[in-house]
């Protein structure tokens, strides 16, 4: 298999996903998980993952999946489980590992079957996905929050060689993404209520459109780049996705209402394979 999206403004071409098969809320980190605990449908949310799959195929997207762990209320959200650069793959050790643990080994077995190294094979690197953007052959950007420890970014840092690698604090209950993400060289979104631009060196030459005046629980800024200045976005954002068509966004829009009931948007239940 081809591999490697380390550049994130080429043609997203593969993606791993996982479904939804167990989906259920069992950490109480956030209001909204509070508030939907318990009261999911499941047969929905399998319904809306395969739209979203049928939606990315009719993209150009080839769509991949993480063998079913068994009982993993969480699973679908396929971000955190790692990321996959041109060098090969970096397995993230997750915070609730209790729960998460399955995803490891299973993502491991997706990339030896597919001929994707693992870079971090014989050691533990404590990270999530959601906090992690590639950029390009040069830049990448990771979070520091609830997830992601300041060790574990400069142990990615080591493995990837990027020259510039930015390492961001940020006040999110969960991950980066769910503050900020990129559009284009020159377009971003961004909460600056959970990240201080002053320490962003990557924002300072893009233009910010802020989503300070969104409600947080809607996610706003996690949808997925398909190419630049072209995205995959939940259509319940439907006033912050017009927006972004008034800046020449192109949106294409899915349902995931009842996905994101868990906390997790569609960048959280997509993981790039290949751009290019």
């Amino acid at each position: 298999m081809e591999f490697g999206a380390d550049d994130l403004f080429k043609k997203l071409r593969d993606v791993l996903l996982a479904k939804p098969l167990y989906f259920d809320i069992v950490t109480l980190e956030t209001p909204w998980q509070r508030k939907w605990a318990g009261k999911l449908n499941r047969n929905l949310a399998m319904e809306q993952h395969e739209n979203m799959c049928v939606v990315l195929k009719n993209e150009g997207v080839k769509c991949h999946f993480l063998p079913i762990v068994e009982k993993d209320p969480d699973q679908k959200d396929i971000r955190d489980v790692g990321i996959i650069s041109s060098k090969g793959a970096i397995v993230a050790t997750q915070k609730h590992i209790d729960v998460k643990d399955g995803e490891t080994e299973a993502f491991m077995k997706f990339c030896d079957e597919n001929n994707i190294p693992v870079l971090n094979k014989n050691y533990k690197i404590r990270f999530e996905g959601g906090d992690f953007f590639f950029v390009d052959e040069l830049t990448a950007i990771i979070g520091i929050g609830a997830r992601t420890e300041f060790v574990s970014a400069e142990a990615i840092q080591k493995l990837l060689n990027k020259p510039n690698m930015q390492i961001i604090p940020h006040k999110v209950s969960h991950h980066l993404d769910g503050a900020f993400n990129i559009i284009s060289k020159n377009l971003v979104v961004l909460d600056e209520r959970y990240v201080n631009v002053e320490y962003f060196p990557y924002i300072k030459n893009n233009k910010i459109i802020s989503t300070s005046g969104e409600d947080f629980m809607t996610m706003p800024t996690n949808f997925l780049l398909l190419n630049e200045n072209k995205i995959l976005a939940d259509s319940n954002c439907h006033r912050f996705n017009r927006i972004l068509e008034r800046e020449g966004v192109e949106v294409v829009e899915v349902d995931v209402s009842e996905l994101k009931k868990n906390g997790g948007s569609i960048r959280c239940m997509t993981l790039p394979i290949l751009r290019k």
